[in-house]
């Protein structure tokens, strides 16, 4: 995953409360930390959303050509 992206894991499942949904589930926050994208829920929508953030962030096809780690937050 490239280095601009950074996924947030949340173990206490707030973001499901909050928005209402199942897991696994996906928002995207703009740099504003605004929602810029989402709820999205299920793993192929999940997928479809970070396939396009990758291609948009990196002008790259999938995740198999960026190798690179990341930190991961967590929402508490």
């Amino acid at each position: 995953m490239p280095k601009s992206i950074t996924p947030l894991i949340d173990p206490k499942f707030a973001a499901m409360h909050a928005f209402g949904r199942g897991t696994p589930l996906a928002v995207v926050l703009g740099s504003d930390g605004l929602l810029a994208g989402g709820p999205v829920r299920g793993a192929s929508d999940v997928s479809d959303v970070m396939d396009q953030l990758i291609e948009e962030f990196t002008g790259a096809e999938g995740p198999d050509e960026h190798s690179e780690q990341n930190t991961t937050g967590q929402i508490s």
